[in-house]
């Protein structure tokens, strides 16, 4: 099945009564398309959606890519939120880390994220996890919703979401 706003919509029941709806756009087609078919549906119960980029600055156009994802959410309608912030080490992880505390404190109540994580990123969660010796923790890779956190692209492949930008 090919992505598309309507297979985002069995996502949307696993929050009943969230207010507000937030994708984490890092200006990436897999955040891409997730903020488009967000945008193109219709929210139950009149839920707000709006876009949440955290700049790193661990890359040169670290500010041009915010500036990016500002002018898509003009264009989409959605409303923007940019967070720049200093990471302590500069790697992969600590950024991870920064990011995740960002989104923790922009949430409020009856507040939901939606992260972009696919398929592809799962199948190399998981065997980075078992190289690594993690045991059956690797097994498990990344959870569909871990409480406000959801990621509803999971099962869908990367050439899907790659596809769906192409239109």
């Amino acid at each position: 099945m090919a992505f598309s706003p309507a297979s985002l919509e069995t996502a949307l029941p696993d929050c009943p009564g969230a207010s507000h709806y937030w994708v984490a756009y890092s200006g990436g087609v897999d955040s891409h398309a997730l903020l488009h078919a967000m945008a193109a549906l219709r929210l139950p119960g009149g839920a707000a959606l709006g876009a949440v980029h955290v700049n790193h600055g661990l890359q040169a156009g670290a500010a041009d890519w915010e500036v990016h994802c500002q002018w898509l959410c003009r264009f989409l309608q959605v409303p923007f939120i940019g967070r720049s912030l200093t990471v302590q080490g500069n790697s992969e992880a600590a950024a991870r880390e920064a990011r995740y505390r960002v989104f923790e404190q922009q949430l409020g109540a009856g507040e939901v994220l939606f992260l972009g994580h696919h398929l592809d990123d799962q199948v190399e969660t998981v065997l980075m996890r078992v190289l690594s010796g993690t045991g059956l923790r690797g097994l498990a890779a990344m959870r569909p919703r871990n409480e406000a956190l959801i990621r509803p692209l999971l099962a869908v492949p990367r050439h899907d979401l790659l596809a769906y930008a192409r239109n």
